[in-house]
């Protein structure tokens, strides 16, 4: 298939830098409805995206508990980190 204009749109910004919180949650959005969560991950892990709680909350909606932690945990959401570790017995 081909890429989406936004999905090009996005890897402009990509190359350019961080995206912010909204681009940031505009890209999950895509990019979780096309089953591409990997992509997710490494941009997660080069400090590509801004952590907020609504992109955690995206990310948890989609089975990815420990990164929904890590993404929660940066974004200084306390009660959302406080309900992922009590959701996984770590409290």
């Amino acid at each position: 298939g081909q890429t989406s204009p936004l999905l090009q749109y996005f890897g402009i910004l990509l190359t350019k830098g961080r995206l912010n919180e909204f681009e940031s949650v505009e890209l999950g959005k895509l990019v979780l409805q096309q089953n591409k969560k990997q992509l997710l991950d490494n941009w997660f892990k080069e400090e590509k995206l801004t952590s907020s709680e609504e992109l955690g909350d995206m990310v948890s909606r989609a089975g990815d508990h420990g990164m929904a932690l890590k993404i929660y945990e940066k974004a200084q959401a306390t009660p959302k980190v406080i309900a992922a570790y009590a959701s996984a017995g770590d409290l």
